[in-house]
């Protein structure tokens, strides 16, 4: 659901009522003010930004794409004016090509529209939790961003909870009815954080560290023995043997051999890393953390009171600024054992690209299946080449997806769980 007005934006921030998605898409097919939008588009192309803007301000519809309010006033008085969240969260890339996007991406968003001026792309994300405060607003659209994005220009002038969005006119929007970005449990900030960190992993190829990495690097699951209070590691809690849950996991890593050129920025990381995982760590922990390292994998050693003031230097920075944002970069991990480090490397990873594949494989497969859905629904017939033009996937895969029996999925992924159960029991017993 989303807060509606027609009354100029640049003027007023009342809100006239509340839609809901449907009817989001009928205006945005059939909008109400098809000559406003000819007049936005060519004050655009002609590089009249600025009357561009008031043109749009003031004649435009608009909603508040990421929540419902009784008034678009958040910033001053939240609790009055907050009703709560869309559902969804408003990402725009102010010059873009739309089906090149739709191309790369359309798998991974709800809607894709071109913006109201016609040169940039306008996108909607459905999301698998609501969103009750700014902090966790911020949070969320960074995790969504970093994760399925990386390396795209988006305007971050949206990035504002109440922020409004000028309602575009485009007949054949973008639509993916099934899709819904799950916002891991572990993605939390409490309100009034002072401490808002904020997630920026990237897109990875395995949902684990390669065996390469394994071989140069030393992980947590090396260093838990020697610091049993400090989580080292995105803690995952769960009851069982095994979880299935795709969750972003930061793991304390760092060379082997930590050379004197690079001892500055490893250092750097892991007090970052360190505070992130564990926010109320105290300074003399984190210099006692680093000088281990230090002692026990560099060469040469880093003195001990520049170590000190370097740890102390970045951790004052971390704890007194309350805008501070940890960009270490994250990982997927899929498949969570409570025996983790017993098991083998190799098995892991077998088993985390095996129900990758199952989990792409389902993902083409609802996207085609919404896609007959959807010609069925406007012209009540369809053919393969259609489905393969509008989601701009081969016509192969098309053919080798839409035949698949719902119920040959769900083996395939009950025979994976069989085999990760095996393991677990085989792992289980050593102590």
């Amino acid at each position: 659901m989303f807060s509606y007005s027609d009354l100029p934006l640049i003027t007023s921030s009342n809100v006239q009522e509340t839609i809901d998605f449907a009817r989001l898409i009928k205006i945005i097919r059939n909008h109400p003010k098809p000559d406003v939008i000819d007049e936005v588009i060519k004050l655009r192309s002609d590089g009249n930004d600025e009357e561009c803007r008031n043109i749009k301000t003031s004649k435009l519809p608009w909603i508040t794409p990421n929540c419902v309010v009784k008034k678009r006033k958040l910033k001053d008085e939240f609790e009055k004016y907050f009703v709560h969240s869309s559902g969804f969260i408003y990402y725009d890339i102010d010059e873009g090509n739309k089906e090149e996007f739709i191309s790369k991406y359309g798998h991974c968003v709800s809607l894709v529209t071109k913006s109201a001026s016609g040169r940039g792309i306008s996108i909607l994300i459905r999301i698998s939790r609501s969103i009750n405060y700014n902090e966790e607003f911020l949070l969320i659209y960074d995790y969504i961003k970093n994760t399925y994005f990386e390396g795209l220009k988006f305007d971050d002038n949206v990035r504002i909870f109440g922020n409004a969005w000028i309602i575009p006119s485009d007949k054949e929007p973008f639509i993916n009815y099934e899709y819904e970005c799950l916002i891991p449990e572990s993605l939390k900030v409490e309100k009034g954080s002072s401490d808002v960190l904020s997630t920026h992993p990237t897109p990875i190829q395995s949902m684990n560290p390669s065996q390469k990495d394994e071989v140069n690097e030393i992980s947590a699951v090396d260093l838990d023995k020697f610091f049993p209070r400090l989580l080292l590691e995105t803690k995952v809690d769960f009851e069982g043997k095994y979880l299935i849950l795709p969750t972003l996991i930061l793991t304390v890593r760092f060379p082997k051999i930590i050379g004197d050129e690079k001892k500055h920025g490893v250092y750097r990381k892991l007090v970052h890393n360190i505070i992130y995982l564990n926010p109320n760590a105290r300074r003399y922990q984190v210099i006692r953390f680093i000088n281990f390292i230090n002692n026990t994998f560099a060469n040469p050693k880093m003195e001990y009171k520049r170590l000190e003031n370097l740890v102390s230097s970045q951790y004052n920075h971390i704890k007194n600024n309350p805008n501070y944002i940890n960009i270490s970069k994250k990982s997927i991990r899929v498949i969570h054992y409570q025996k983790r480090s017993l098991i083998p490397s190799k098995i892991k990873l077998e088993l985390s690209n095996r129900m990758r594949g199952i989990l792409d494989r389902v993902f083409t497969w609802k996207r085609i299946q919404s896609t007959v859905n959807f010609l069925f629904d406007e012209y009540e017939t369809y053919t393969y080449q259609e489905i393969a033009d509008l989601l701009e996937i081969s016509l192969s895969t098309v053919k080798r997806h839409i035949k698949i029996d719902k119920s040959s999925l769900e083996k395939e992924f009950s025979d994976i769980l069989n085999e990760i159960e095996t393991v677990s029991n085989q792992y289980q017993s050593i102590k």
